[in-house]
């Protein structure tokens, strides 16, 4: 019996949207991932996210 899998990966040679793919991840799954040196971040959100990320995964190696 041959079983098919199937993937939702992109086709091999197309651009992928980081940002509508980090949108949808965050939207249909909760799954959040930011880059802590965007410019759309206050230094403020910055920080926290960097407290969250050490509570959850430790500090960061210097």
């Amino acid at each position: 019996m041959i079983m098919h899998l199937r993937t939702n990966s992109p086709t091999p040679g197309r651009p992928i949207d980081c940002e509508a793919l980090k949108a949808s991840g965050f939207r249909n799954a909760d799954i959040l991932v930011v880059n802590l040196n965007d410019i759309r971040l206050s230094w403020v959100d910055q920080e926290e996210l960097k407290r969250i990320g050490a509570k959850l995964y430790g500090p960061k190696a210097s």
